[in-house]
């Protein structure tokens, strides 16, 4: 199981929000997973080195409890902690931690480490902005022309009785959770090039032709060669320890 994979499936034992907490974690994740391929390649022969100091796994749980934090996610380092064991020990007859357990206190006192580690790698920058509340935004924009028409105003009951436009809000949701899922995409874009993004994709795959993607990149104020970019990322963005 990779990082990505091994991080989401922690995120659903813990029932994390896949549009916060689990975005979030998924992003550190990623600039930690940049970090540690630039230190490997300045330390060759030095590799398994660099790799004992930063405990792969021990980091990704440290994205998640961050995460909790800066989303303000109601989750406590015990659970976290529990989640992550029993996922990496589910086929093991002890798949459990115990706090009366030696091991239990010397893992949550290597996952403090790996915050704190986590925390320098991520140079204190901690706030990710997800372009989820921005799809919201983008598409009760869009879909003003159309509300003037219907009997009623409000948005939410437009899209309620609209099976397109539901199709589509939901395609997009589902584009803005995959965005994380690749770190070309997520580390390069800004939140409302991503939402944009999101949202021209949903509207190809739903068949939306009369929503163009000049119109939603007009709704969102943003350049069709940064959505065009988003939707095809060729590298990542550097991150440095300061």
């Amino acid at each position: 199981m990779n990082h990505v994979s091994w991080i989401l499936s922690v995120a659903q034992v813990l029932e994390l929000p896949r549009h916060s907490s689990t975005a979030v974690a998924l992003h550190y994740w990623h600039r930690v997973a940049a970090f540690m391929r630039r230190e490997r390649e300045s330390h060759e022969g030095q590799n398994e080195g660099v790799k004992s100091a930063l405990d792969e796994k021990l980091l990704a749980c440290a994205c998640l409890l961050l995460a909790c934090k800066t989303c303000e996610t109601n989750r406590r380092l015990r659970h976290v902690l529990n989640a992550a064991f029993w996922i990496e020990h589910s086929n093991s007859a002890n798949s459990f931690l115990n706090t009366d357990d030696e091991m239990y206190w010397q893992l949550k006192d290597s996952l403090i480490a790996a915050e704190l580690i986590l925390v320098r790698i991520l140079a204190f920058d901690t706030h990710v902005e997800t372009p989820h509340a921005y799809i919201i935004h983008l598409l009760q924009m869009l879909s003003e022309p159309l509300l003037e028409h219907t009997p009623s105003s409000d948005s939410a009951t437009f899209f309620l009785a609209n099976e397109n436009y539901t199709r589509l809000a939901q395609a997009s949701w589902m584009n803005a959770n995959d965005v994380y899922l690749d770190p070309r995409t997520c580390l390069n874009g800004d939140a409302r090039v991503l939402a944009a993004a999101c949202i021209v994709l949903a509207a190809q795959s739903t068949h939306l032709t009369h929503l163009s993607r000049q119109q939603i990149c007009n709704a969102a104020r943003v350049d069709e060669k940064d959505v065009e970019d988003a939707i095809c990322p060729k590298s990542v963005k550097k991150f440095k320890l300061k």
